[in-house]
């Protein structure tokens, strides 16, 4: 008979434990936000038109870096792209030489340029959307280094 009583008393137990964990897991403090929740949570997209972009730089040898940057967007946008091939000396990266280049739906840039030994080099490409002539998405991203 005692076995019996412990036996209800601990499945009562646990049965109270799981009603209770049930309880905190389903609050309303834990529910996924719905437009009827008070709570103020705001997504914002990272991007309204840009839907990819690229950057990117090779040595070909002999001093010939190829610098390639890319941006597309979505239908009914226009694209715009700058490579800036930088380069590393005293501390900052200068820009030694830009290309733009503006299309509708995708823009690329695919140049090379020759360069001096005893420095580091890098892409920095600036991905933007235009809608008409006014911009409504800048990015920045920048290639890997190559020192030369």
């Amino acid at each position: 008979m005692y076995k019996k009583f412990i036996g209800k008393i601990l499945a009562t137990v646990v049965a109270g434990i799981m009603c209770f964990s049930m309880a905190v897991f389903a609050s309303p403090a834990n529910a996924a936000p719905t437009q009827s929740s008070n709570l103020d949570i705001i997504i914002t997209p990272m991007f309204v038109a840009i839907t990819d972009c690229s950057v990117g730089i090779d040595d070909y040898g002999w001093g010939q870096m190829h610098c390639y940057a890319d941006t597309a967007v979505q239908s009914g946008y226009t694209a715009k792209v700058t490579a800036e091939l930088q380069r590393y000396s005293g501390g900052i990266w200068t820009t030694i030489k830009s290309w733009t280049n503006t299309a509708s739906g995708f823009a690329v840039v695919d140049n090379s340029w020759y360069v001096t030994s005893g420095y580091s080099y890098r892409v920095k490409g600036t991905h933007q959307s235009l809608s008409g002539s006014t911009v409504l998405e800048t990015f920045v991203s920048y290639s890997n280094t190559i020192n030369y």
